[in-house]
């Protein structure tokens, strides 16, 4: 994906916020890097960002945004994350993603491109009321800007597979916002108790009637509630 996902969401927040919608390395307008490591994707989002800002991320974007807070807190006045898990893929007694689905699809890649892209595309709204209409407005923002490579989507699948933060979650100790869509399959609901006892300073938001994308099932309450909390 890239950062016109949060178009549905930007007029609402502007009067409030100074916003910085940034493309991760090889997404939409972002160069890419023979470099996908999680740290060196942090070093090249931070070059494009203000010394310190509130940090919100989704799904892969969440993840490198926690990267982010705790390798350089200085840089980072508040951490939002949204559908984003310190440890995606399912290991023993931790609910996430099973292995053979994040091989699955970067096996499709390489035989077939397009219809594994919209797969993904698709299981991004797997479980919501209203999927058809978010996997529509998905492709949509998608499609204003370059799609990524394949390897890139090869590059940030492994980053998904093998990154593991658990251990240092706890470590946060800034301003910290989970949002969580209750009919997720990528960060199943089972995940969500899991990852609050990894840190009990963060707060967390689960939208009841969303699945991976609650900013766009639910702008309006989404908004709503990031100004509650990041205003107060």
């Amino acid at each position: 994906m890239n950062s016109e996902i949060w178009q549905g969401i930007r007029g609402e927040l502007e009067p409030h916020f100074k916003l910085h919608c940034l493309d991760l390395p090889g997404f939409g307008n972002a160069l890419a890097t023979d470099d996908y490591s999680l740290d060196n994707i942090c070093k090249l989002v931070l070059e494009n960002l203000p010394q310190k800002a509130i940090f919100v991320g989704w799904s892969l974007g969440g993840l490198v945004a926690t990267n982010i807070a705790i390798t350089y807190p200085q840089r980072v006045q508040a951490l939002v994350t949204v559908a984003a898990s310190p440890c995606f893929e399912q290991q023993a007694q931790w609910p996430g993603m099973q292995a053979s689905v994040l091989e699955q699809f970067a096996k499709g890649l390489s035989q077939n491109f397009k219809r594994t892209l919209n797969q993904f595309m698709a299981i991004q709204a797997m479980g919501s009321p209203h999927a058809k209409a978010e996997i529509k407005q998905l492709r949509t923002w998608l499609e204003t800007k370059p799609v990524p490579s394949q390897q890139t989507l090869e590059q940030s699948l492994a980053l998904l597979k093998n990154s593991d933060l658990r251990s240092q979650l706890g470590q946060i100790e800034l301003p910290f916002i989970q949002v969580y869509g209750y009919l997720d399959r990528l960060v199943p609901r089972q995940a969500i108790e899991k990852i609050r006892e990894l840190n009990s300073n963060a707060q967390q938001l689960v939208f009841r009637d969303a699945s991976h994308a609650p900013f766009i099932s639910d702008p309006a309450e989404f908004c709503s509630a990031i100004k509650r909390h990041l205003l107060a």
